[in-house]
């Protein structure tokens, strides 16, 4: 992300509130509030980090979507053709003689036709492929547009850490409130790694993390002293507005993507903090709340313009439990015996047929997966291995791990369902549950500085068509994974939205199962909340 456009958040809401003021009376429209203006500059400053991502990723879709491959990939080069041109342009400025005007005019046109170029094809984009473009450009969407979103026991918390603080918007469908704190991007980042560090089981913080500014973290405990310090500095200021919500979503940007916010404290913590009775009394703020993530404020819209037409009698398809190639990219995994429990487990809460619907082992395929029609499907889960971009030779993204089939070579049946191809399937489905370690933040390692707001993987389902998707921010063990699924399956079968079916999933473990954090709190919800 640009930090200078971070830093420049407040400035444009001001200078434009300023400029209104200039405008003959007669000229001027009802006069946005600073309120309106900053709540829009924030999300264009965090736009950009997903929806490039994305774009990239959906850029290397494979040759079943044969159109929209072309046409992203003609966008790119359009974009890329641009950025060139202007550049130039920009360096040919300020030569005194007639040709180097004449250069810098030449250059300067051939941006402007480059830029058009981008328009154009971003329009076409836009009207064949309207799903996807709202999720890969998406635009900021008003104040009031949010709030009209918003059920009544609905809140939206957007938090945007900056390099001079961190700026809270809350939202109810009637209320609407701004707040600024000191905690900055910088001085968020440590606390929120070190808090990662101790949640992830098989310390997978620690990857890279040598490049770590500051040196790697050294607790190993989860401090729920930390976790209220940080819920004082980017969620406390927001409790007056959204206190008697249900469901809050969230649309966190910078480090705090990487943590889901149920692990928050709202009250000092007391006792041990590895006192199984403190963990249960502790006041998480799980407890207070369902929580939902927001790719982006303007992905409410087009979530809530989504229509589930999933047909009867084909309410679930599960794969996972892939058969491990010993000798090739997949020898270093372990197998996951608990997968297929936990995916027959989820078949069952939804009267499926197992025999049909749930693909393990040697049938867990890729090939399996594009030749079932998954648009009428209500909930799809995946219970494998997920690898990042780059962990495994030759995969520059991240990946779901299936069993390989088909000729070797074949990239379409290789084992590595990647976020390109997931972004590229056809869904209408409720729910994706993406049982499988790091498939929700898009950072590859601690300390790093990419803050993207989803995993390639999360983004890809999403732009498929996914109403919904459960993701995880760390490694669970079968047991824990298992648990939780299939409890917030049978709460949701039950009657509970989606977000209300994973908080008191994780709130009957909290109370009778593990109390650790470390398993509980993994898995969030992104998308629709209901």
């Amino acid at each position: 992300m640009d930090a200078v456009k971070r830093l420049l958040l407040p400035m444009i809401a001001a200078l434009t509130a300023a400029l209104a003021f200039t405008l003959p009376a007669a000229a001027q429209e009802p006069a946005p509030t600073p309120l309106e203006e900053s709540f829009e500059a924030a999300q264009w400053a965090d736009l950009s980090v997903t929806a490039q991502a994305l774009a990239r990723a959906a850029g290397r879709n494979s040759a079943t979507s044969p159109e929209l491959k072309t046409l992203i990939d003609r966008l790119e080069t359009a974009k890329k053709e641009y950025e060139a041109l202007d550049q130039a342009a920009n360096a040919a400025r300020g030569g005194a003689s007639e040709a180097a005007k004449f250069k810098a005019k030449t250059l300067a046109e051939a941006a402007d036709q480059a830029h058009a170029e981008v328009e154009t094809l971003s329009a076409e984009l836009a009207q064949k492929y309207p799903a996807y473009d709202s999720l890969v450009a998406p635009f900021p969407i008003g104040l009031k547009q949010t709030q009209g979103l918003l059920r009544p026991d609905e809140a939206l918390v957007m938090i945007h850490p900056t390099p001079n603080g961190t700026y809270i918007f809350a939202l109810r469908n009637g209320d609407a409130q701004w707040f600024r704190t000191d905690a900055t991007t910088d001085s968020l980042r440590p606390d929120v790694d070190a808090m990662r560090f101790a949640l992830d089981p098989g310390r997978e913080a620690l990857r890279g993390a040598a490049s770590h500014p500051g040196g790697l973290p050294t607790q190993f405990t989860f401090s729920r002293q930390t976790a209220y310090r940080l819920y004082q500095q980017v969620f406390a200021p927001a409790q007056p507005v959204i206190k008697d919500a249900k469901v809050v979503y969230i649309v966190a940007s910078g480090p705090l993507s990487h943590l889901p916010l149920s692990v928050l404290v709202t009250t000092p913590p007391k006792g041990n903090d590895l006192d199984v009775r403190a963990l249960r009394k502790t006041d998480w703020l799980i407890k207070s709340y369902a929580l939902a993530t927001l790719p982006s404020v303007n992905s409410l819209k087009f979530l809530r313009q989504a229509r589930n037409d999933a047909a009867p009698g084909r309410g679930f398809l599960g794969f996972g439990s892939p058969d491990l190639a010993t000798d090739g990219k997949t020898r270093d995994l372990v197998p996951l015996p608990g997968a297929q429990t936990e995916l027959l487990a989820m078949a069952k809460l939804m009267n499926a047929d197992t025999g049909k619907q749930v693909y393990t082992g040697a049938q867990a395929t890729e090939k399996a997966v594009r030749e079932n029609d998954l648009s009428n499907v209500r909930i799809i889960a995946f219970a494998t291995h997920a690898v990042r971009a780059g962990e495994v030779e030759g995969m520059d993204e991240p990946a779901l791990v299936l069993t390989e089939g088909g000729v070797s070579g074949d990239a379409n049946n290789d084992g590595f369902l990647t976020a390109s191809e997931a972004a590229n399937l056809r869904l209408n489905a409720d729910w994706v549950i993406l049982s499988a370690c790091n498939t929700a933040s898009g950072r590859k390692k601690a300390g790093d500085d990419n803050d993207e707001v989803l995993s390639g993987l999360a983004r890809g389902f999403l732009a498929s068509g996914a109403h919904s998707l459960i993701v995880s921010h760390w490694r669970v063990s079968d047991q824990a994974a298992a648990q939780l699924t299939s409890a917030a399956v049978g709460y949701y079968v039950g009657g509970k939205g989606r977000a209300e079916a994973l908080q008191t999933a994780m709130l009957d473990m909290l109370a009778r199962g593990d109390a650790t954090p470390a398993n509980w709190a993994a898995m969030v919800v992104v998308g629709e909340a209901r």
